[in-house]
């Protein structure tokens, strides 16, 4: 065989090789997805993050995350403070590559949250907030020394929780496990225009996430007192304990 051919040969090898490693690394990508977010969510969280499984579509810039799960923080009961049934995100693919990264669209489907308040009055969201907010900023992507600046940066259009379901208990239950509805939570422009880490955005999201929770328990317990204390009165007095509320926590 000439050395052309030889030549021809071993570039074909080399091209069928590069092929099936790409293919490789397309069909794995949802597991180092699932991964990435699960090590580095438990990194900033400061307890267990995980996932049932990821669909990413590169061709439609979609990604899907389903069944998220933040465990609670040590000294509260074994399970779950949070649980996602799905976040899906919409990316500008025209984005991709550059910096930062355009999100168009994050949307959250139903949320189970756990609020537990122990007898010295600390909760479990609380806790998580702690642990995320004594993060660095840049945690989640690990930069690695004098890197955070190089950070991959995002940008996040709308983001946009359903709603779902509280589950608290504690002192202010008397023990028993209440469940109050979760009317959802809406976020906009996210990052600003130069864009943030994915830890920093993290954080704000927690923050506001938990401040939700905590705002939507009190106010419900609040309403409930304002009921069982006035009775057949409490319609329009609730209505305007509700209002009151809405200024102050909103």
């Amino acid at each position: 065989m000439s050395a052309g051919r030889w030549l021809g040969a071993a570039l074909a090898v080399v091209v069928l090789a590069g092929i099936a490693l790409l293919v490789l690394l397309l069909n794995s990508l949802d597991a180092i997805v699932e991964r990435q977010i699960e090590e580095h969510g438990s990194r900033l969280a400061g307890t267990r993050v995980a996932l049932d499984g990821v669909d990413i579509d590169l061709t439609e810039g979609r990604g899907t995350f389903r069944g998220l799960t933040v465990a609670n923080p040590p000294g509260f009961s074994r399970g779950d403070a949070i649980r996602l049934a799905s976040v899906t995100l919409e990316i500008d693919l025209a984005s991709l590559g550059g910096s930062p990264l355009h999100v168009e669209r994050v949307e959250v489907g139903e949320t189970e949250v756990r609020l537990e308040v122990s007898d010295t009055g600390r909760t479990n969201l609380d806790a998580l907030r702690r642990n995320v907010e004594s993060q660095p900023a840049d945690a989640a992507e690990d930069p690695g020394p004098a890197e955070s600046d190089e950070a991959p940066r995002l940008q996040i259009s709308h983001l946009r929780f359903a709603g779902g379901e509280i589950h608290t208990q504690g002192p202010h239950t008397g023990g028993k496990e209440r469940r109050v509805p979760f009317p959802g939570l809406a976020m906009n422009d996210l990052g600003g225009a130069r864009g943030a880490t994915a830890g920093a955005i993290g954080k704000e999201v927690l923050l506001a996430f938990t401040r939700r929770v905590a705002t939507i328990v009190a106010r419900s317990e609040l309403l409930d007192r304002v009921d069982k204390e006035l009775g057949g009165a409490a319609g329009a007095a609730a209505e305007a304990a509700d209002g009151l509320l809405r200024g102050v926590f909103d």
